[in-house]
């Protein structure tokens, strides 16, 4: 059982609360619903209105995947209407639309593995550095213990060498 009425109700509530807030990309999908619910009832002029706001919408803020759903309800609008050619046209922006978006996808796809990679060859230096810092450390330390027992041997041969003097 299909509700049109209760459909119509829900996009037109939601396109009055879009407005008082201006949530432009909200406007955009309700109005667009209702743009597919007059085509679904064959009143192509009111969905053709409505499909020009939806778009407007979708355009002042740049919601690319709402335009994508408003050139394909428009495309199945103009088919409806036996206006295969301009169909044709909207079917073809849709397309494009959807290249462009997969596009820039892949592109910040892309960035976010470069930005990870170079992230975790920092996180490598570091870890390689920190690894150096300690091993410096430990020679430091080797070092110091040697000179010390330098020192023990340097003083224990002065205090023999007194010791022999004064027997001797």
């Amino acid at each position: 059982q299909k509700n049109y009425s209760a459909a119509h109700e829900y996009y037109s509530a939601s396109i009055e609360a879009g407005k008082k807030s201006d949530y432009w990309q909200g406007l955009a999908w309700s109005t667009m619903g209702l743009g597919n619910l007059s085509m679904v009832t064959a009143d192509y002029a009111r969905a053709t209105k409505l499909f020009d706001e939806a778009e407007g919408y979708a355009k002042k803020v740049q919601a690319n995947e709402v335009l994508i759903r408003i050139y394909e309800s428009r495309r199945d609008l103009l088919a409806a209407q036996n206006k295969y050619k301009e169909s044709l046209h909207f079917s073809i922006l849709a397309d494009r639309w959807k290249d462009s978006l997969h596009r820039n996808d892949l592109a910040r796809r892309f960035t976010n593995l470069q930005k990870i990679d170079e992230i975790e060859r920092r996180d490598r230096d570091i870890k390689a550095l920190e690894q150096e810092h300690l091993l410096a450390q430990e020679k430091i330390a080797n070092q110091q213990a040697a000179l010390n027992q330098q020192y023990m041997l340097i003083a224990t041969g002065v205090i023999g060498l007194l010791l022999l003097t004064v027997i001797a």
